[in-house]
């Protein structure tokens, strides 16, 4: 969809290398040379893990390739950030995730979601300042009034939905 957007503004869709179909892992592999490292011009300014890490097997393996993937800061470059977006772990998000998007509206197929995959801003924190990443904001993001899936960003509500900034210290 984002490439999809891009494509209405031809003096910077040329200039966006979009990736997909492939794990963060993968991708890292195949930037990085055997020595663990890439140039900054081969790696990006934004990478997304959105709504991901809930329903990944190796949570640590996927930020740590996600934040290899980021150019580093230098005098000309601020360095990449890591957007990191997932369902906190809370007796609320449980109600809200769990029971209300697959139980009781059917939203969600049943069994989409797990309580124990999911995680707080705190626990993300700690495994992206293993990889070397310091938070620069984190936010709630909590769904307006109606029928539709339409939501705001919050910064006092991260109970359930959230949504969060890193950069390298």
């Amino acid at each position: 969809m984002a490439m999809e957007h891009s494509q209405r503004d031809e003096e910077i869709a040329h200039k966006i290398n979009y990736r997909g179909g492939s794990s963060v892992e993968q991708l890292a592999s195949e930037i990085l040379d055997q020595h663990g490292k890439a140039s900054n011009s081969d790696l990006f300014d934004i990478v997304c893990v959105l709504e991901v890490i809930e329903h990944s097997s190796d949570p640590a393996s996927l930020l740590s390739g996600a934040s290899s993937l980021l150019k580093r800061p230098t005098d000309t470059c601020p360095g990449g950030i890591l957007f990191v977006s997932t369902i906190n772990k809370t007796a609320k998000s449980f109600a809200f995730a769990i029971l209300g998007a697959e139980y009781i509206t059917g939203m969600l197929p049943i069994g989409t979601h797990s309580w124990n995959q999911f995680f707080s801003p705190s626990d993300v924190r700690n495994l992206v300042r293993d990889q070397g990443l310091s938070e620069i904001d984190v936010c709630g993001m909590v769904l307006r009034p109606g029928f539709q899936l339409d939501f705001k960003l919050d910064e006092n509500d991260t109970d359930v939905n959230w949504i969060a900034a890193y950069a390298r210290k």
